[in-house]
């Protein structure tokens, strides 16, 4: 019905040509990656990397009263244009990450594509995974149990390597408290943490 209303577009191709590129990274959904720098030309290209999400990829997702809602994001193709250098490394990342939604939704074909990108996969303990249980999104401890297998599987058939993780936001217990009031706070906008519990 809405290609009524751009009579000129025929093909795919040319409805995907229509969109401002410029803008169109703020509109897909974002993934998660770890970037780690090897040595301090690496250090400078994080920067590089923070630098840019924060001034010319900042995504706006919303005005309201006044109130602007954006969040730091940055393209894969500027992290690809920095890692030629070989000064840094990508990692998988947490539940947040493609191989994992990819590990738990398509096949092993298409985690295969997936895990190419990276140059390491991130496993972490089951429960940083539990929420996802608990909210239904996986059915059971042993499907996600039979994900993260698979996601170690096609990473060594890969040639990659698999390393625990925690994905891990504070140091010290006392720390803790600092994190809940995070999560807990509203955000600009009165957007809430992912992991804030309604």
């Amino acid at each position: 019905k809405m290609l009524n209303d751009l009579p000129e577009i025929k093909t795919l191709q040319q409805l995907a040509d229509y969109q401002d590129p410029s803008s169109s990274f703020s509109k897909v959904r974002k993934k998660h990656v770890t970037v780690l720098a090897k040595n301090a030309d690496g250090l400078k290209e994080v920067f590089e990397l923070v630098s840019l999400s924060h001034v010319k990829y900042l995504a706006e997702l919303s005005k309201s009263g006044g109130t602007i809602v954006a969040e730091p994001r940055i393209p894969r193709s500027e992290i690809e244009k920095r890692r030629k250098n070989g000064n840094i490394l990508i990692g998988s990342s947490c539940l947040n990450g493609d191989v994992f939604e990819i590990a738990q939704t398509r096949g092993d074909r298409y985690l295969k594509e997936v895990i190419d990108f990276y140059d390491y996969i991130e496993i972490q303990p089951l429960a940083n995974y539990m929420q996802l249980v608990h909210r239904h999104a996986i059915d059971s401890v042993d499907r996600l149990k039979e994900i993260l297998k698979s996601i170690v599987d096609v990473a060594k058939a890969c040639g990659k390597i698999v390393v625990a993780s925690g994905d891990v936001h504070y140091t010290h217990p006392e720390q803790k408290r600092l994190r809940d009031i995070y999560i807990c706070a509203q955000g600009v906008g009165g957007i809430h943490h992912p992991l804030y519990i309604f």
